[in-house]
């Protein structure tokens, strides 16, 4: 072989192996480094505050800070106390409205006397009065 062909052959493959090393590059950027930087987190997370406190500052700083579920919690628990309210009004609402059991049927005696009619004076003048107490 010549000198010119292998050199020829040395940059075809020089060519083909940056080539290579690219669609790696890509691989392992895709795929590769968010599997990694779960795992990293996942692990991360169950790492004790007096293990945190003991790591050196350029560790320390790159774990994940475990966020607050407080505001969510206090989200939830207002949702649940507003649906309670409202079912708790609409209850109410509904049983003031019903129509009493008396409100189509005739009056149950004795009958309620306005204020401002006459109250009978004898017996006689009474419509409920027994007939067989009557003096005559």
């Amino acid at each position: 072989m010549s000198k010119n062909a292998t050199q020829d052959l040395a940059q075809g493959l020089a060519h083909d192996l940056r080539d290579v090393a690219d669609d790696l590059r890509g691989i392992v950027e895709t795929v590769v480094v968010p599997k990694v930087g779960s795992a990293v987190h996942a692990a991360a997370e169950r790492v004790p505050d007096t293990v945190v406190d003991r790591l050196p500052a350029k560790v320390a700083d790159h774990l994940p800070v475990q966020k607050s579920h407080r505001g969510r919690t206090l989200l939830v628990a207002g949702g649940l106390a507003a649906i309670a309210a409202a079912a708790l009004a609409f209850a109410q609402r509904s049983k003031g409205s019903a129509p009493s059991p008396t409100a189509g049927s005739t009056p149950s005696y004795p009958r309620p006397v306005a204020e401002d009619s006459p109250k009978p004076t004898d017996a006689l003048d009474d419509p409920l009065a027994d007939p067989a107490h009557r003096r005559n």
